[in-house]
């Protein structure tokens, strides 16, 4: 059966293990800032939460991340970050 499918032009199957999907690498990067954006309100109305700032500096670490991270370290990353 699999060998049948075909495969988009756009679509291409991803070894997560050592490579990323440049659309998925790109929705988590925009999920992570609208996130953001959010927490730093949340920090301006309470700035003694310290969970805040954690989340902050943990999301602005994914943004130094290379573009080539795999995305299954992408997703370990997310989990810490959400979890």
């Amino acid at each position: 059966m699999f060998n049948k499918m075909e495969l988009r032009q756009e679509e291409k199957i991803v070894d997560v293990y050592r490579e990323n999907s440049r659309a998925e690498l790109t929705r988590c990067i925009t999920a992570v800032n609208r996130l953001l954006e959010r927490v730093c309100l949340l920090k301006e109305l309470w700035p003694e939460v310290t969970v805040l700032e954690n989340i902050i500096q943990q999301s602005q670490k994914l943004f130094s991340f290379s573009v080539s991270v795999p995305q299954m370290q992408l997703s370990a990353f997310l989990e810490r970050l959400l979890g």
